[in-house]
């Protein structure tokens, strides 16, 4: 709704990208750990931390563009390069990288539910929490926007701030998802069509709550199809 463009989602923004490289880096350059002076992470910890990393750097970089981009067009466009950067560098790190760490990378990208323990949840939980608050009080801008951008401003809404802070909610949901379950992109780009389809509707008042109960329910069918014996797990989720 804000860019105006029905492929616009986490993918086309860069921000899925960011959050592969930053695993990338973490698994393929590094070796799997992260070392700050004294203090050395890995394990899942690391790849979290290294998808986190990724993403949020992606956001500041595509938040930064926006100040200085009007278009939104232009700012996809952007997003879209951001996006084929980042898959680049992860084919050329894959490229040098062993046998074993490419195997992990690829494992890590196939995606799974099942990462987030126990004892991780109520990060997982607090930080998409506050993504999807910000994303649900954002519903008046929204619904002002789809009459056009003139309505809009006539309205008082900020266009750029609203654009930023979409981009800010986007950014939390999609590097905590993507550091603990793997980049499942699909979702982000199909549910809110099928949430439309559904509801004859485009009025977020209705599309918002829809669309994050109709995402849950297909990652779980996603989840138990992977999940069915002699498939051995193997069915990537992406």
């Amino acid at each position: 709704t804000a860019f105006r463009n029905p492929l616009a989602g986490p993918d086309i923004l860069g921000i899925n990208g960011g959050a592969g490289l930053g695993v990338a880096l973490v698994m393929l350059l590094f070796g799997g750990n992260i070392t700050m002076g004294n203090l050395t992470i890995g394990g899942s910890l690391s790849v979290v931390l290294g998808a986190f990393a990724g993403a949020i750097a992606v956001t500041a970089l595509v938040l930064y563009l926006s100040t200085k981009l009007k278009n939104p067009v232009m700012l996809l466009i952007m997003g879209i390069m951001v996006s084929y950067l980042a898959s680049a560098m992860i084919s050329l790190l894959n490229f040098f990288s062993t046998a074993e760490g490419v195997h992990s990378y690829t494992m890590w990208g196939m995606g799974n539910f099942g990462g987030v323990s126990m004892g991780q949840l109520p990060v997982y939980c607090m930080v998409t929490a506050i993504g999807l608050a910000i994303a649900v009080s954002l519903i008046k801008p929204l619904n002002a926007l789809l009459l056009g951008d003139m309505y809009a401003e006539n309205l008082g809404i900020n266009i750029i701030r609203t654009r930023n802070w979409l981009l800010l909610s986007t950014s939390l949901l999609v590097a905590i998802i993507t550091a603990y379950c793997g980049p499942v992109s699909f979702i982000g780009l199909a549910v809110p069509h099928i949430g439309r389809l559904m509801l004859q509707s485009s009025n977020h008042r209705s599309l918002m709550p829809v669309t994050i109960l109709t995402g849950a329910v297909v990652a779980l069918v996603c989840n138990v199809l992977s999940s069915i014996p002699g498939n051995r797990g193997l069915i990537p989720l992406t």
